[in-house]
């Protein structure tokens, strides 16, 4: 057997095993995985900590959520920031998206910095990171962290949006809209609206009670007003009310009025404090109570 013959076996033996290493790591971080989404947590850190020693990246990564989180651990931020610092530093994306999170908001004892936060992020966002697109998009749109530019904000709010983001999609949206190119601003309302983002919801119900970008349907309003309002949103609630009480795309209601003016009132919403404060004054889907309806009008005007 000749020397090149030799080497070309060991070569091939050393793939091999190199191979089945990687297989079995893989495998173990798979039932990590599977663990983690069956909430066995405990279980899940346990695979995750066997990979992490052996210097899995993703495992690295999941460990910090896990402490972040507290999932069956104490919660531990600056434990989280030192595993997603050590995957980062190992190029994971997800990682250095978090750990932009933790700068931005001084988590897990860093001291808050903006600019760093924008740093990380435009790193991961340039390789492609959807989440860290649309935080790059925020920051030039805001001028967090960074300095206002929104022409660079536009082009990373699309990259991030093409690809599904829900927030990018608002985002995009409501600039657009508020440059009056309202057929752009409903595109892009609509897709994030139709993933069940609750101020896309809104703002594509302002575009139909007003016609802006679409057909003026007052009817379609109340539908996108309904959906957001269900999830909290006290724009939404008090332009529902506001929509029966004047019966706009809905049958005139003035109870229901009051009801949707009371949740967006209590939250602290202005309009509705106002609104609130007209039905006990008139006596419209409550008793009147002149007294309440002044408590609510010094409120709205506070």
């Amino acid at each position: 057997m000749n020397h090149n013959t030799i080497k070309w076996i060991l070569s091939l033996a050393l793939g091999t095993m190199l191979c089945v290493s990687v297989s079995a790591q893989n495998a173990k971080f798979q039932e990590g995985i599977k663990y983690y989404n069956n909430y066995q947590y405990t279980a899940a850190k346990a695979c995750f900590e066997e990979m992490a020693a052996a210097g899995h990246v993703a495992a690295t990564y999941n460990l910090g959520m896990l402490y972040f989180n507290g999932h069956d651990v104490a919660k531990n931020e600056a434990k989280a920031v030192e595993y997603w610092q050590r995957a980062a530093e190992q190029g994971n994306l997800n990682a250095l998206n978090e750990l932009a999170y933790c700068y931005k908001n001084g988590w897990g004892g860093l001291v808050a910095d903006s600019v760093k936060a924008a740093e990380l992020w435009l790193k991961a966002a340039d390789q492609g990171h959807t989440v860290a697109q649309y935080n790059v998009g925020y920051s030039y749109l805001y001028g967090d962290g960074m300095p206002k530019d929104e022409k660079k904000a536009s082009d990373y709010l699309i990259k991030a949006a093409v690809k599904g983001d829900t927030n990018a999609q608002f985002e995009l949206g409501r600039l657009f809209y508020n440059k009056k190119e309202y057929d752009l601003a409903v595109e892009n309302l609509q897709k994030s609206a139709d993933q069940g983002d609750h101020y896309a919801q809104t703002l594509l119900g302002d575009c139909y009670i007003n016609g802006n970008g679409v057909k003026k349907n007052a009817e379609e309003a109340v539908k996108y007003y309904r959906k957001a309002a269900l999830q909290g949103n006290t724009d939404s609630q008090y332009q529902l009310g506001l929509c029966y009480y004047d019966g706009d795309g809905i049958e005139k209601n003035y109870n229901l009025a009051y009801t949707w003016f009371e949740k967006a009132a209590l939250q602290g919403n202005i309009y509705s404090q106002y609104q609130l404060g007209l039905c006990y004054y008139n006596g419209e889907g409550i008793d009147k109570d002149y007294n309440l309806a002044y408590t609510w009008f010094e409120k709205a005007a506070e």
